[in-house]
């Protein structure tokens, strides 16, 4: 299983976002993988009133619904939470439902940010990234070596994560993490060897200039060798 989370910066220049987009990372989704690490998604099966079941669900837990609001917003303009939540629950929640129901998927949304994240003083994500001296910033490039490391103090030393970029017209810039879960949700585990750059270049660096939301990490310089690699579809 994957916690995926979006840097909201980034992801704010490649869509229209609601005004005043926060800076802290939000959370993507939680996506079924096989043992390759790709996400599994649109899983074959019948699909019976999901989006009643998913409002059914969240009119009786307001706390759920509170809480997920807070670290798994939908952040495009006009976007409505309930929608964001629904498409991923079809695309990727339903992959799961052998182990996880409906209800369970959710709460192992909450339960690993708060028991396995927003932990040793931590709120969010980021903090891990600001404890190793590495913020977001408009001007300087980072290393996508540093930022595998600052997450190391979370996930152990040997696991490794994905990191995903997306490209600006001058920029790399830091995307998404992907940490990845047993089946339990309840311990990190290293993600597989995988060929797939994510639309990063390997060893390569970071930056972003994004002045209507705020900063983000700007992993490299755009140069002609970039149009070599391959930029990862959205899940």
């Amino acid at each position: 299983m994957m916690y995926v989370l979006q840097w909201p910066p980034t992801y704010c220049t490649i869509n229209r976002c609601k005004p005043g987009a926060m800076e802290r990372f939000s959370v993507h989704g939680l996506w079924p993988a096989d043992v390759r690490g790709k996400s599994l998604n649109n899983c074959p099966g019948p699909l019976t009133d999901e989006d009643k079941k998913v409002d059914t669900m969240l009119n009786m837990d307001k706390t759920l619904e509170a809480d997920l609001g807070v670290i798994w917003p939908n952040l495009e303009d006009g976007g409505i939470n309930r929608n964001f939540w629904k498409y991923q629950w079809e695309k990727h929640g339903l992959c799961s439902i052998q182990s996880l129901s409906l209800m369970d998927y959710f709460k192992a949304a909450v339960t690993v940010h708060h028991n396995m994240i927003a932990i040793n003083n931590k709120k969010n994500l980021l903090g891990y990234l600001i404890d190793a001296n590495t913020r977001p910033s408009n001007v300087t490039v980072k290393k996508i070596r540093d930022i595998n490391n600052a997450f190391h103090k979370l996930v152990g030393n040997n696991n490794d994560i994905y990191i995903s970029c997306t490209m600006n017209s001058n920029h790399i810039l830091l995307h998404e993490i992907y940490l990845c879960m047993d089946a339990t949700l309840k311990q990190f585990v290293s993600c597989p060897p995988s060929s797939n750059a994510r639309g990063c270049i390997q060893g390569s660096n970071c930056l972003t200039k994004n002045r209507n939301f705020g900063q983000s990490f700007i992993l490299e310089e755009l140069r002609l060798l970039i149009i070599k690699y391959r930029i990862n579809k959205r899940n």
